[in-house]
């Protein structure tokens, strides 16, 4: 009897300690995971889960809602038969409940229709995209969407390709 209240203690300490965990990461790797977990849905193509991580004040430097960026994205990807996005991180600033993640995307996959020209033109991008996120809350996954700019793309909706 005492082992298995020795063991249902060492597990219910475990699951304790695992859940904490996250509340004593920084708000940099915080609010990082929360962007990889985004490509990561995104390259699933996991729209609804994608939305999720934008929040309803979102507005792009191109002019678009959090549904017109879900629903532009949909269309950029929906060629795709194989698709991976990379995300590469050149810089990560919090400032209190704001934080700016800049880096490079890139693509690989293949598919029909707009796949190909997609991928080359995010591929060739020289300049960095820029995420801003804000925390919305007290937890660790709170950080949601908020704006998304590279400066080398004028109109999103009317990329040439």
């Amino acid at each position: 009897m005492r082992l298995v209240l020795r063991l249902s203690l060492a597990v219910i300490l475990l699951v304790l300690v695992w859940m904490a965990l996250p509340f004593f990461s920084s708000q940099e790797e915080q609010v990082l995971k929360r962007h990889q977990e985004l490509f990561e849905y995104a390259g699933k193509r996991y729209w609804s889960e994608a939305a999720a991580y934008l929040s309803p004040e979102y507005e792009d430097e191109w002019g678009n809602t959090s549904e017109q960026a879900i629903e532009g994205a949909r269309e950029a990807f929906r060629g795709f038969i194989v698709l991976d996005l990379q995300w590469q991180s050149a810089e990560v600033k919090v400032d209190g409940t704001t934080a700016t993640i800049t880096g490079d995307v890139k693509i690989e996959g293949s598919g029909a229709g707009l796949s190909q020209p997609v991928m080359n033109k995010v591929n060739n991008l020289r300049e960095p995209w820029t995420f801003t996120w804000h925390k919305t809350g007290w937890k660790p996954g709170d950080w949601k969407l908020v704006y998304v700019t590279n400066p080398q793309i004028k109109n999103i909706s009317s990329m040439s390709f």
